[in-house]
């Protein structure tokens, strides 16, 4: 009996490298939004501390609401860019799930010649072990009659 190969060897092997190739661009797109989110919770606190701090002088009040505009244009900044990475996150899913998909398909391609090329290995070994059976009952050596 030969042994088992897929000839497809390769071309799964490759499906499953660029499945790994997505899934590590999904987690960097997960990471830049986490990033961005990390930036916009720590320019919420630095307003809220900026604003506690402040003694609500005429020239403070100014100086805080020249600061809170910066912060409101900063903050629909990150929103912005969080957004973005959304939806670069969401269409890197769809990467990631296609080729998932195309890897799982060679695997069951793979799976099923498997089962095939076992159902040939028995039938072949049924035939060789039915001839070795007949072979006893028809050689001349045998004196059954």
């Amino acid at each position: 009996m030969k042994r088992f190969a897929f000839r497809l060897d390769r071309v799964k092997d490759l499906r499953e490298r660029q499945a790994e190739v997505e899934e590590e661009m999904l987690r960097r797109r997960q990471q830049e939004l986490d990033e961005v989110e990390r930036r916009k919770a720590a320019l919420a606190e630095e307003y809220d501390r900026q604003e506690k701090a402040a003694a609500y002088s005429p020239g403070d009040l100014v100086a805080l609401e020249n600061y809170r505009r910066r912060v409101l244009r900063l903050r629909a900044d990150l929103n912005a860019a969080a957004a973005e990475c959304q939806n670069r996150i969401a269409e890197q899913r769809e990467r990631v799930l296609e080729a998932r998909r195309k890897y799982r398909l060679l695997e069951s391609l793979e799976e099923r010649k498997r089962l095939e090329w076992r159902r040939d290995c028995d039938r072949e070994e049924q035939i060789q072990a039915d001839e070795l059976f007949l072979g006893r009952w028809t050689s001349p050596h045998n004196d059954r009659r």
